[in-house]
């Protein structure tokens, strides 16, 4: 009984003590004289950013609006300070990286494992693997996937030319279904015909990435709330997903409760298999010139090196070091890396040409002044091959104003657009040191409208021109800034380029009846549209 009571009134201790310790939290940024709304016990800034009909972005903008361009809030108790300063990102995203090398931990993120990715690596842990991946999106590797991209533009086109009966349509899907077959052949050199099979497994998993099932939504939150056991709600969600996978793939119980794989270790058991059997090939002839082949040379051309991996990247900083191969990634590393790639790449890929379908539809003469440059550029661009130049498509300036442009005004990636400090303390002007673990968040809505930065044309008013002038280097943030940018924009934009130049060369977009009506902007892991309805008219050959 005595023990019982012992152990209750350690329990209430504690208990007790946190809370005092949370209490404590809440007057960061008085102390620090950073404006910000006023946060509620336990939960911070949430509600707030979480309130239904109000995106994340835009509750950022209004908070910017009312506290100015550095503000302090809250996510549970851990603090955030949001800033608009251009000059201020330049120096933690830039100037001062080995302070801020890494991101923000996110709820349920893995970076303390074996899996830790490019999103979630830090410091000599990040360098190495992005050391490692930089050639996987050279000029060189992505030139020779080009035929690879080609062939899925082909089927792309076939999809497309089915609607051209349509008074009008949501392109959406099928620009989602493109990017993710271009994935899985890029990435694996297979061929999966997601294009045309709706119900083609491999669409349906990678297009539920982004859902959050009702445990994970759970314990995503409860991570965000209680950040201190981070790495018991990750242990949980981790062994459940796996577990269910187990029930459904190896025993019979899969066949009377349908369990519902979560999509992340759906994904990640497949690339392993894949991985596997990559391994066991020695026929070099017959290997897929792929990402994958690319990333799995880093452990065969350096097979006995190893480093230390010191996660801080200053030697003030103290964590404990772990021996990893030097130029190499080891092959869970290899096989997450190859998630974050399909993750990021398709949804954002497909994202990016939503919106320009958009602009392409309310924006007719530019779309026709694009044309017409087209036309000029690659005459013989309506016949899809591997033959259109690399470099003359890379140097297309138009094109590429008119790409950022669109980026500019319907930017995705607010989610991953901080970084937080890893060194004791770091000087704001007029404001004092902020502490180790605080995070920095660019508000970067606000950046691409601000008149100062993007005028003097109005920068609510879509003006590929504008992207002539010379701007501040933080004044454009659609795919990061500083050594922790995105490492596939290239890629990315690459791939763009050879959609729009093949699709301008055929089609003429047509704002329909529903163009405007049905364009609501929603939230997931990228800011998207929902859905973009337009009408295809086929040009005179």
């Amino acid at each position: 009984m005595v023990l019982l009571l012992l152990i209750l009134l350690i329990i209430v201790i504690a208990i007790v003590t946190y809370c005092i310790y949370v209490y404590y939290q809440y007057n960061y940024f008085k102390r620090l004289n950073i404006p910000g709304p006023k946060p509620e016990y336990f939960f911070g800034n949430l509600s707030e950013l979480n309130r239904r009909g109000i995106l994340e972005y835009q509750c950022l903008q209004s908070w910017t609006e009312k506290y100015g361009s550095i503000y302090g809030f809250y996510k549970g108790h851990s603090p955030f300070i949001c800033t608009s300063d251009v000059d201020l990102l330049l120096d933690v995203f830039v100037k001062q990286f080995s302070s801020f090398h890494s991101r923000q931990s996110l709820a349920l993120d893995e970076r303390q494992t074996e899996y830790v990715h490019l999103v979630h690596a830090e410091g000599e842990r990040w360098k190495r693997q992005r050391m490692i991946v930089n050639p996987v999106f050279s000029k060189l590797k992505i030139k020779s996937m080009q035929p690879l991209m080609v062939e899925c533009l082909k089927r792309f086109f076939l999809k497309l030319n089915e609607e051209t009966a349509q008074e009008s349509f949501d392109i959406l899907p099928y620009c989602k279904r493109f990017t993710m077959d271009l994935f899985w052949i890029c990435a694996f050199g297979m061929e999966t015909n997601i294009q045309s099979d709706y119900n083609n497994e491999f669409f349906q998993y990678t297009n539920a990435v982004f859902e959050l099932s009702d445990h994970k939504r759970i314990l995503a939150y409860l991570s965000i709330l209680l950040p201190e056991f981070h790495d018991l709600f990750r242990f949980l969600n981790r062994n459940f997903n796996q577990l269910k996978y187990f029930l459904d793939e190896y025993t019979p119980l899969g066949k009377y409760f349908h369990f519902r794989h979560d999509p992340i270790t759906w994904i990640t058991n497949k690339t392993a298999h894949i991985i596997k059997e990559r391994l066991k090939q020695t026929d070099s002839d017959h290997v897929p010139n792929d990402l994958l082949q690319t990333l799995l040379k880093s452990i065969t051309d350096n097979p006995k090196e190893t480093r230390v991996d010191q996660c801080p990247m200053s030697s003030n900083d103290t964590h404990t070091s772990t021996t990893h191969p030097k130029n190499q990634l080891t092959l869970p590393e290899i096989q997450s890396n190859i998630f974050i790639f399909m993750a990021a790449g398709y949804e954002t890929t497909a994202t990016a040409l939503g919106y320009l379908m958009y602009i392409l539809a309310t924006h007719p003469n530019e779309q026709m002044k694009l044309i017409e440059l087209i036309d000029l550029t690659f005459p013989r661009a309506d016949h899809i091959d591997e033959s259109l130049d690399y470099d003359l498509l890379n140097n297309f300036e138009y094109l590429d104003w008119f790409i950022k442009e669109t980026l500019r005004m319907y930017p995705f990636t607010q989610a991953l657009l901080d970084r937080q400090l890893y060194q004791n303390s770091y000087q704001i002007d007029n404001h004092g040191s902020i502490s180790k673990g605080t995070v920095v968040i660019a508000d970067m809505h606000t950046i691409h409208y601000d008149t100062n930065l993007w005028g003097p044309h109005d920068p609510r008013e879509f003006y590929p021109e504008r992207f002539q002038e010379k701007r501040h280097p933080m004044a454009f943030l659609a795919f990061g800034q500083g050594p922790r940018n995105c490492i596939g924009m290239k890629f990315a934009l690459f791939e763009i380029k050879l959609v729009m130049v093949h699709l301008l060369t055929r089609f003429i977009i047509i704002k329909s009846n529903q163009t405007d009506s049905h364009f609501k902007i929603i939230d997931t892991f990228t800011t998207r549209p929902k859905q973009v309805y337009i009408q295809l008219k086929p040009r005179k050959k």
